[in-house]
């Protein structure tokens, strides 16, 4: 059987933002929530499991005085702080601007909001576990962190809420380009194979940046936002304005 000569054009759609979005994702992202359809993905993704669980907890504190509302809230921050550093298993964070950031002794003090009632605060952070590769469900890490939440010693008038909303995280995103472009070729050559030599494919967007969602209760889909179209191998160029 000859070898198949495939002619694979890939057309080159610039786009300086998107790279320079990409380029800057060098930490850890939050992975928000579940598409509706699996319409709405390219033809190939990639799917894995998230590297990290979050639990969100909503510390709150109705002490009529802000000043020792700001200080109890604060307190209990800093002593989950000191008892997380106990706990190998455990991380605390905050999300902020859809990064994932440590909550240290150097940044526990993190804006406070209004809460519902009158002369109360709120603030929100993450409980965060690591996803191991033998981890299938959710549930055990998800009951490891709330016994770490109950154990934690609260300040005054604080209170610790758990909400319901699991999140999970990937650490560089942007690392698995070079994965999601092996599985789209991969994809465009059986494609090339099953038309034959009468037709060409042409490729575009593949220069977009990785974007991500939640597939799963630990999973994430990665995927470049590509398209292909089939043209005649008659054809000898096509103009990229016309996608």
């Amino acid at each position: 059987m000859n070898i198949l000569n495939i002619l694979l054009f890939v057309v080159v759609l610039f786009s300086g933002i998107a790279h320079s979005q990409e380029a800057l994702i060098e930490e850890e992202v939050i992975v928000t929530g579940i598409r509706g359809s699996i319409d709405e993905y390219p033809g190939v993704t990639f799917t894995k499991k998230g590297d990290y669980l979050l639990l969100k907890l909503l510390i709150s504190n109705d002490t009529r005085e802000e000043e020792v509302r700001k200080k109890e809230i604060y307190k209990t921050l800093q002593d989950s702080i000191k008892l997380a550093a106990k706990d190998s298993k455990i991380e605390l964070s905050v999300v902020q601007n859809g990064f994932v950031v440590p909550l240290t002794n150097e940044n526990y003090r993190i804006d406070l909001e209004k809460g519902s009632r009158p002369d109360t605060s709120e603030a929100q952070i993450r409980v965060k576990t690591t996803i191991s590769s033998s981890v299938k469900k959710p549930e055990t890490l998800i009951a490891n962190m709330k016994r770490f939440v109950e154990s934690i010693p609260v300040s005054g008038r604080v209170e610790i809420a758990v909400l319901d909303e699991i999140d999970v995280s990937v650490v560089n995103p942007s690392q698995y380009r070079s994965k999601i472009l092996e599985l789209v070729t991969e994809d465009i050559k059986n494609v090339s194979s099953s038309l034959g030599s009468d037709y060409k494919v042409v490729l575009y967007g593949i220069d977009g940046p990785v974007q991500w969602v939640k597939s799963g209760s630990i999973n994430l889909t990665l995927y470049i936002n590509y398209n292909y179209t089939v043209i005649p191998s008659t054809v000898s160029s096509i103009s990229a304005e016309a996608y």
